[in-house]
């Protein structure tokens, strides 16, 4: 098989894999669930004290921040609480995302959930587009 006929079928197969080019628009509300939390500085002791906050004092605003130089995703966007990076949005949702924060579209972001044992935890949010 020519070269050209395998690098096309490797094209097609990856362009099949990554979801990214078929996702739909992201509405104007949707949840999450975080990826990354075991790589931040601060697990699992920062999400240990937001689960604690969070089941004292409702809405636990977070903030989106924009990271074009990550060296794994040009689209990644970090999830902040009170100044501790406590995960990232998952690559789809980057995707969509990351030309709107580029733009100035504001996203308003909050904790749904804080789940898991303590040596295993996780975080959900859910976000708004600011009209």
């Amino acid at each position: 098989m020519p070269e050209s006929v395998q690098a096309e079928r490797r094209e097609k197969e990856l362009d099949r894999r990554d979801n990214r080019k078929t996702a739909p628009p992201l509405a104007g509300v949707w949840s999450a669930q975080l990826v990354g939390v075991t790589h931040t500085e601060g697990y699992p002791a920062d999400l240990l004290e937001l689960r604690e906050t969070h089941a004292e004092v409702k809405p636990q605003m977070l903030e989106l921040v924009r990271e074009p130089h990550n060296e794994y995703d040009a689209n990644a966007i970090g999830v902040w609480w009170q100044g501790h990076r406590i995960g990232y949005l998952n690559k789809v949702i980057a995707f969509r995302l990351a030309p709107e924060l580029d733009a100035g579209v504001t996203w308003l972001a909050r904790v749904e959930e804080v789940e898991g044992d303590d040596d295993l935890i996780g975080c959900s949010i859910r976000c708004k587009r600011e009209e």
